[in-house]
């Protein structure tokens, strides 16, 4: 019998636009998305407890499969599709109160303070993905929007497969950036499109922290035409980065014996004790809270750190 206490959603379903065109995205457009405040943070709304606490957010970007695909135009977008976004990791893992990384408290390595994150999900169109940068621009536009409740020093970006492509077309944009204080990416799908200036050198000198995650073995990626590893566009967008020795804190962990799915589903859960994975048992969060936007400046010169 299912606890229907233990089973509350924790997410509010939220459609925000029109937007004009940026950068390409169509002007009238909207982003629906799923916003997910952790019983901490709600409480700091209600005036009830942790009064004047601010948190961080992590915005995540859903994967091909999790697109809205039922909207005939523009200007029929809502927020009903938003339950697709469940079928992927991060969103499934704090669903419910009970869920597993919902409320879940992190503090910095070395510290002892201790905070709960916030999440933004939000889903792009069929016909409009993560291609076009105005998602990140207008999505960190609503969180600047909602400062009493967010850390806007301490916003980070995920995604996978082809939300991972999102992540690398948004920190090639530089008033995206300048915004975020850390990225994981897992599997790209992609790292620059047709009509969009690639901005590798930005990347490079922006500061922050970019962790990849990639296997050679991957079968659902473009594969590298001479070695036919899978892990072809992360070796790309890592060498990409790489070349021009900037400030931005790379590190890289490129399997040889993992499936698409299988590098970032064991990731985020903070019960999987497996140390092979960079992000296993809460390190994508706590590690990530050493990282603020207003700080993007580090001693390190063009570190790459490969974990093999």
């Amino acid at each position: 019998m299912i606890d229907a206490e233990a089973q509350t959603p924790t997410a509010t379903s939220k459609l925000i636009g029109p937007f004009p065109t940026y950068r390409g995205f169509t002007n009238g457009l909207k982003i629906p998305f799923l916003e997910v405040l952790s019983a901490d943070a709600k409480q700091t709304v209600a005036g009830t407890g942790f009064i004047g606490k601010k948190y961080p957010v992590i915005i995540a970007l859903h994967g091909i499969g999790e697109r809205t695909v039922s909207y005939g135009s523009i200007g029929a977008v809502s927020t009903g599709d938003l339950n697709r976004l469940y079928t992927t990791s991060l969103p499934s893992l704090v669903r419910y109160t009970n869920s597993i990384l919902y409320n879940k408290r992190f503090a910095a390595p070395g510290r002892t303070d201790s905070t709960s994150f916030c999440y933004i999900f939000p889903q792009c169109y069929e016909g409009y993905p993560w291609f076009y940068p105005g998602y990140g621009k207008y999505i960190l536009d609503y969180i600047y929007e909602n400062q009493d409740i967010y850390d806007t020093s301490r916003i980070y970006l995920a995604g996978l497969s082809f939300g991972g492509g999102g992540v690398a077309i948004f920190l090639q944009d530089p008033e995206i950036r300048s915004k975020i204080a850390a990225a994981i990416a897992n599997c790209l799908g992609y790292h620059f499109v047709s009509g969009l200036a690639r901005d590798y050198k930005g990347v490079a000198d922006w500061g922050g922290f970019l962790m990849l995650c990639h296997s050679t073995s991957d079968s659902a990626t473009i594969k590298n035409p001479i070695t036919r590893e899978g892990s072809y566009l992360s070796d790309q967008f890592s060498d990409s980065i790489m070349k021009y020795k900037g400030i931005t804190i790379l590190q890289y962990k490129r399997y040889t014996n993992r499936t698409h799915n299988g590098t970032w589903d064991p990731a985020y859960n903070p019960n999987n004790a497996n140390t092979n994975f960079p992000m296993s048992n809460g390190q994508n969060t706590n590690f990530m809270l050493n990282f603020h936007s207003q700080f993007l400046m580090f001693s390190t010169k063009g570190r790459r750190k490969v974990v093999p």
